[in-house]
């Protein structure tokens, strides 16, 4: 049975004694709203160590609900309607 990796999980990683200082500073950020941690990837430049570890580890499973989100369609994306171009 694999560990699934959720928000809890990472939370509990990020404050232990051995989590590193990226981990920490991104748990800081995500603690703050200004982010997710499954949107790590995206959102810093280089990932803490623990994370691609957590995610090579056949013992655990990292956010398996989680399903980026589209962009929200800005106003003039839609002002003209859809056209189908023919051949």
């Amino acid at each position: 049975m694999r560990t699934v990796i959720d928000d809890a999980f990472m939370d509990r990683l990020a404050e232990s004694p051995v989590a590193s200082d990226q981990l920490k500073a991104y748990a800081a950020r995500v603690a703050a709203g200004e982010c997710t941690w499954p949107q790590i990837d995206t959102k810093v430049t280089t990932l803490p160590p623990e994370i691609p570890e957590l995610r090579d580890s056949p013992q655990f499973r990292w956010f398996p609900y989680f399903s980026p989100k589209a962009p929200e369609p800005t106003e003039d994306q839609w002002d003209e309607p859809y056209r189908i171009k023919w051949e």
